[in-house]
């Protein structure tokens, strides 16, 4: 069985970010991306949230920091990483760094939602993307 991959989840709609363990190799997580003919979420993040949970495997949020340690609510440039994070468990929060051969996934709208390969690597669309020029005409 191939070894299972670590995603940080970017979700633009309600700048949320996600620490996500698919309990999948890279080439299924791929498979299970391109198979989806809508987005993981409704363009509402508080629904996002319950979506995003219901992700395969194992998600917790989580928030990105500065360099003084303070939790960062704005929003990074989609494909742009943050290295260093808290995440809460057991009451308590605890700091991480991005880890080596992290995918990337962002979550938006159906024209620039996208799974990535660690290190900026190929990018990987969904069944149902729209492309900017056709959804903007609707």
């Amino acid at each position: 069985m191939p070894e299972p991959v670590t995603v940080i989840v970017s979700d633009e709609m309600g700048y949320q970010y996600f620490l996500w363990q698919p309990d999948m190799g890279g080439k299924e997580l791929v498979r299970w991306w391109q198979s989806l003919e809508e987005l993981p979420h409704p363009p509402h993040h508080a629904v996002a949230l319950l979506d995003m949970l219901s992700f395969p495997g194992w998600i917790h949020r989580i928030y990105p920091v500065d360099s003084q340690n303070r939790r960062w609510e704005a929003g990074f440039a989609p494909g742009e990483t943050p290295a260093r994070f808290l995440i809460e468990r057991n009451g308590s929060w605890a700091e991480f760094r991005t880890p080596d051969g992290a995918w990337y996934l962002h979550t938006h709208m159906p024209y620039d939602s996208f799974l990535e390969e660690p290190e900026g690597g190929i990018r990987y669309l969904h069944k149902g993307y729209i492309p900017w020029e056709e959804y903007s005409r609707e």
